[in-house]
């Protein structure tokens, strides 16, 4: 999508034909360009950290969470069908946009575990969350 936007854009800019092998090569440029930062900027992360308490921590968590305009959409308890491999968290919440943002803004899941937490999201989101906590 990005290469015939920016085929177009480069043949209006150029004066030349949008189907011109140079507004082309353009176009495939900028497409390389905005998908690699697309790429960068999407990705999604998981961050590990020690807890001191889980009352403490969250209360820290829910209040960054709320200056990035995002609210609580689930809350689950210790999982029920607990899986001997891996570790159950004590508590696991998902955060996200409500409304209208909700569309283009990405979830932040949460899992609580006794003395950890691990968050996963996008990685400005987690990069935003970083400095607050």
């Amino acid at each position: 999508m990005t290469l015939i936007i920016g085929g177009l854009c480069a043949g209006q800019a150029l004066h030349i034909s949008p189907t011109d092998p140079i507004a082309v090569q353009i176009g495939l440029i900028l497409g390389a360009i905005a998908g690699v930062g697309g790429g960068y900027f999407n990705r999604s992360v998981i961050w590990m950290l020690p807890i001191q308490g889980r009352k403490v921590f969250l209360n820290r968590l829910e209040q960054s969470v709320q200056s990035l305009g995002l609210g609580l959409l689930e809350e689950e308890p210790a999982s029920e069908a607990a899986n001997v491999a891996t570790p159950t968290p004590l508590l696991a919440r998902v955060y996200g946009a409500t409304g209208l943002g909700s569309t283009f803004s990405g979830r932040l899941y949460v899992n609580v575990y006794q003395d950890t937490a691990e968050i996963m999201g996008r990685a400005a989101t987690i990069k935003k969350l970083k400095l607050m906590l």
